[in-house]
């Protein structure tokens, strides 16, 4: 009866979409010898050894014990989980030696310290992660978007961090007439500041011809308000971001 009851609870997890970390601690000391009782148990548990998805809310204890248990991981995605950091990163680094594939999508809280302590063999995806991010040439045109506004959206109040990386990926020309931009909250534009801390904003559609691109963007701010915005970028042709896509306006569209 428990081992059929732990069968269970790990084919539930395996039907979610996230790993449920309250289903797997119970009997992470039973594996070895349920495994070997039996062989549909020992499929679940192998195939969860070698690939875990874990929930945006699972605490950082959580990831440090998991894996210091699990070192033989094949894959472990971390995207939205907002206790990642550098230094969790960092453990998973060093404890799991056989990872092949590391998700951190949206792990806002790394920074480019990390890089220089990823693994050669090691495959890490840090899209949006906006404090990692630069200027470059793979980066699309609504991804430059996409990290403006995660960048201004989770700006830390008295910081001007997300400014500052915003302000990275607009063009010479923009910076060349707002030099300020980037150095504090208060140089923001009346339009800018209704995007900076916004709840939620939602990426529409992007027209895109020749070396030009647009894209219609709706933004909640904190005040309860949803207003449309349109980014301008242009793909640069010369200097140290030639090819890359930066913003060149941003347009505030007035509701009729």
């Amino acid at each position: 009866t428990r081992l059929q009851d732990s069968a269970n609870s790990i084919s539930t997890v395996f039907q979610n979409k996230y790993l449920s970390t309250n289903g797997i601690f119970p009997f992470v000391a039973e594996w070895c010898t349920l495994a070997e009782v039996s062989g549909t148990f020992a499929g679940y548990i192998y195939a969860l050894r070698d690939h875990i998805t874990l929930r945006p809310d699972c605490p950082r204890r959580v990831i440090l014990r998991i894996i210091s248990k699990m070192k033989s991981l094949d894959v472990l995605r971390l995207d939205h989980v907002q206790s990642v950091d550098n230094q969790v990163a960092l453990s998973v680094f060093k404890a799991c030696k056989s990872l092949r594939y590391l998700s951190l999508c949206y792990c806002s809280k790394l920074t480019s310290q990390i890089t220089s302590y990823k693994p050669e063999n090691l495959t890490v995806n840090v899209h949006g992660c906006w404090r990692l991010a630069a200027p470059h040439p793979a980066v699309t045109a609504v991804g430059v978007v996409e990290l403006q506004l995660l960048a201004l959206k989770e700006n830390v109040a008295g910081s001007c961090d997300g400014v500052k990386a915003a302000f990275s990926f607009t063009s010479p020309r923009f910076q060349a007439t707002t030099p300020d931009f980037g150095l504090s909250e208060s140089s923001l534009s009346p339009g800018y500041k209704h995007i900076l801390n916004c709840k939620h904003f939602v990426i529409k559609k992007a027209w895109m011809k020749d070396r030009r691109c647009f894209v219609l963007v709706s933004v909640l701010s904190v005040d309860g308000n949803w207003k449309n915005y349109i980014w301008a970028l242009f793909k640069e042709m010369e200097g140290r971001v030639r090819n890359c896509w930066m913003t060149e306006k941003v347009f505030g569209l007035k509701t009729v």
